[in-house]
């Protein structure tokens, strides 16, 4: 407070009655608070930026907040959604994450933000690919073989 008095004598303004001097600081803190936003506001609470690639490690459990099914339409095509519990089988698109500290009263406290999500496929994705649905029934019926259809037997009528 000392600091701000001496900038106000500078400045031509002086007092040295206690009563308007506490009328003074009751004043500042709108003053500090509207500075303190503007600050917020253009980003100078983050005193630094890192930018680091992301990628999700096999076993762990599908979250969306954190990652992208990368064949997620085909599995939506085929009937099966995604559960809760789902397991990554691995990353196949990398994710960017940018991590920042901020100034708190606490001090500097890193903050993480996902800037592009991380596409992963999933353990049942993978599975559904190396064990493909059988072909429908109507596929695997056999049509009766007919004398006319099978080459050198002259069905064809040639001659």
């Amino acid at each position: 407070m000392n600091g701000l008095l001496s900038v106000l004598v500078t400045t031509g303004w002086s007092t040295h009655e206690p009563d308007q001097q506490h009328q003074f600081e009751r004043c500042l803190p709108p003053v500090f608070k509207a500075v303190q936003d503007l600050r917020k506001s253009l980003g100078e609470d983050v005193t630094s930026v890192d930018m680091e690639v992301a990628i999700v490690n096999p076993g762990e459990a599908f979250n969306p907040m954190w990652m992208e099914d990368g064949y997620g339409d085909a599995r939506a095509l085929s009937g099966s959604g995604k559960k809760a519990l789902e397991k990554v089988s691995g990353t196949t698109g990398l994710g960017l994450r940018k991590i920042s500290m901020k100034r708190t009263s606490k001090g500097q406290v890193p903050h993480s933000q996902m800037v592009l999500l991380p596409k992963v496929v999933l353990e049942d994705t993978v599975k559904e690919a190396m064990d493909p649905a059988p072909p429908p029934w109507s596929r695997l019926r056999k049509e009766p073989k007919r004398h006319g259809d099978r080459p050198g037997t002259g069905g064809g009528g040639g001659g």
